[in-house]
């Protein structure tokens, strides 16, 4: 959980700096989900940064990504991105007494996600319950209208504003040293990698 350690150590490092001047943590969004445990973990973590961060859907963000992108403080996508919300699935084995409980816990944290994107959004509960039963997938435009993203990133020059420039390093961002020895973990995690893009290496990644 590295990204966690990150965001962490930003906040310690920004503690003495009013919110307003913290300089925000970016993160972009292309994965296809992960577990429930990590996406629970990374969430808690990300709504109690006092250091900003924003998300960006440069593409997917399905299944538990998508609820990680919703607990950013800010958040954007390209106009071809998309959301994919659901309860996600479960493996459960044992004796029944054994595997009630185990069942009863998951629909409390499925519950419990449902009514984070009630909070996050202008869906309905109505609407949120109807639809999250499948794969229900969330266009660009439906996401801005329903107060998912704050805005749709429709030139370069606005994806140039929020920080995710080419070629030159922006050494004021947040970045995950280059040089960091934790960096083969983020590689070969079997969830959650965070890594870096080839040219923008100030730029955190979250993917799968």
């Amino acid at each position: 959980m590295y990204l966690i350690r990150y965001i962490l150590k930003w906040n310690q490092e920004d503690k003495d700096l009013p919110v307003e001047s913290r300089k925000p943590i970016r993160l972009l969004f292309f994965s296809p989900g992960g577990d429930l445990e990590v996406n629970n973990a990374l969430i808690d973590t990300i709504t109690l940064s006092k250091t900003p961060v924003w998300g960006i859907n440069i593409g997917r963000s399905y299944s538990a990504a998508a609820y990680i992108l919703l607990s950013c403080h800010k958040r954007y996508c390209l106009p071809r991105a998309q959301l994919l919300l659901h309860q996600g699935s479960g493996a459960f084995s044992g004796t029944y007494a054994e595997i009630l409980p185990q069942v009863m816990a998951y629909q409390e944290q499925v519950e419990k996600l449902a009514g984070f994107v009630e909070e996050k959004t202008s869906y309905t509960k109505e609407e949120i319950e109807e639809n999250i039963v499948s794969d229900w997938y969330i266009t660009a435009e439906e996401g801005f209208e329903k107060g998912v993203y704050q805005g749709i990133i429709s030139y370069i020059s606005e994806l140039l504003s929020l920080g995710v420039a080419t070629m030159e390093r922006y050494t004021g961002y947040k970045i995950i040293p280059a040089d960091d020895p934790h960096l083969s973990n983020f590689y070969s995690h079997p969830d959650w990698n965070v890594y870096f893009n080839q040219i923008n290496e100030y730029i955190i990644v979250l993917d799968a």
